[in-house]
């Protein structure tokens, strides 16, 4: 039974990413997620996030740092600049360090006409390699005019096989998984496992 809560755990939250109007919390009281969370976030540094940067960095604050991420879990934070360069990482202890991490969240200034997703989704997914527990990726990309949309190479295309965008003005964001096509299955697995108890 704790494989299939594990596995429908997965799944719902995974979901909530994937379909961002959803809450961010368990579906059911009994999906109260007892394993720590690695969370990798990449914002893109270049000009096509300007002039949606604000909205963007206040959903990354509300919905991934406060609505998600609790004590304990992991986050990794890449700009996407030229070259991806790591902003921060490290485990979450207490209101202070996520005001400390939105604080760093808010004080990205996108310049430049380049991004290199690709480097930061490659280390994302070593990061998401060597975790033991739950993992996501969330890509904070710009969508203004004039600039060549993300992914933009065959590279970054493969790199974002499983995943799911949602579109706002000046700005998307794409909740990636790496693993989630084997976690599904065993998810799945489980729920008809559960099924012979």
């Amino acid at each position: 039974m704790r494989n299939f809560q594990r596995g429908f755990f997965f799944i719902s939250v995974f979901s909530g990413l994937f379909f961002m109007g959803l809450p961010a919390g368990p579906v059911f009281a009994s999906d109260v997620r007892t394993e720590a969370l690695d969370m990798f976030v990449i914002i893109d540094g270049s000009s096509a996030l300007s002039g949606g940067e604000d909205a963007a960095m206040g959903w990354l604050c509300d919905y991934a740092v406060d609505g998600i991420l609790r004590d304990g879990d992991q986050l990794t934070i890449w700009l996407a600049s030229d070259p991806a360069r790591e902003l921060f990482s490290g485990p979450l202890s207490g209101a202070d360090s996520k005001e400390t991490v939105k604080s760093l969240i808010r004080s990205v200034t996108p310049r430049g006409d380049a991004a290199d997703y690709a480097g930061a989704l490659k280390a994302a997914a070593g990061k998401e390699a060597a975790a033991k527990g739950l993992t996501y990726t969330l890509i904070v990309c710009g969508s203004r005019a004039g600039y060549v949309p993300f992914p933009r190479t065959k590279e970054e295309a493969d790199l974002l096989r499983y995943s799911r965008i949602a579109d706002f003005a000046g700005w998307r964001v794409f909740a990636v998984s790496q693993a989630i096509g084997s976690r599904v299955r065993l998810a799945a697995a489980a729920v008809v496992d559960s099924f012979a108890d």
